[in-house]
């Protein structure tokens, strides 16, 4: 359908989507696909975020302005469709990277069949609900939404027919990691 990859990472907060992203736009050229949600800020987020409040999402989603929309821990989160066409046809991006939930995959694929869905599953959950704590970029009441959403969330991304890459919080293993996601492209 187009002629460059469209990746979508799918995996809980914390995993390294936008790590492995990051690196892709650094070392790759790929780019992010701009996503509007009703959340707070955090550090890591990107010029690619746009933060509205819940009348605005909602303006925006019965324009018809999302590829994809869904809830998690009660914020609304929609990838802006008009990004994804803009980066697909731009001759100087090599990829276009979306950052979904199991739902929003099921959305992006009916809309775009050839998307590369890659799972990133941790080796031990344990190590993400420390990761989480330790970054700090969330209140704690939304830390305990994550974490006990957590082993229904990983569920729902095993149950998706996509490509699935472990990934440890061994610092160590990353390098390997990212070999992997880049076979996958």
């Amino acid at each position: 359908m187009f002629d460059k990859p469209l990746v979508a990472f799918i995996g809980p907060s914390g995993v390294g989507k936008t790590s492995f992203s990051n690196r892709l736009i650094l070392e790759h050229g790929f780019a992010q696909a701009d996503v509007a949600h009703t959340r707070p800020s955090r550090i890591d987020d990107g010029p690619h975020h746009h933060f509205v409040d819940d009348v605005t999402f909602s303006r925006l989603e019965q324009g018809g302005a999302f590829l994809e929309v869904d809830t998690f821990t009660s914020y609304r989160y929609g990838t802006l469709a008009a990004s994804v066409r803009v980066l697909l046809a731009d001759l100087k991006v090599s990829g276009v990277l979306l950052d979904l939930t199991p739902h929003g995959y099921d959305q992006v694929q009916a809309v775009y069949p050839d998307v590369v869905g890659i799972a990133l599953v941790p080796d031990d959950p344990s190590w993400l609900k420390k990761r989480l704590k330790f970054r700090g970029a969330e209140s704690a009441q939304d830390q305990e939404k994550r974490e006990a959403l957590l082993d229904a969330y990983l569920k729902s991304v095993l149950r998706l027919d996509i490509s699935r890459i472990t990934v440890s919080f061994e610092p160590a293993t990353w390098d390997v990691t990212f070999l992997e996601i880049l076979r996958l492209l």
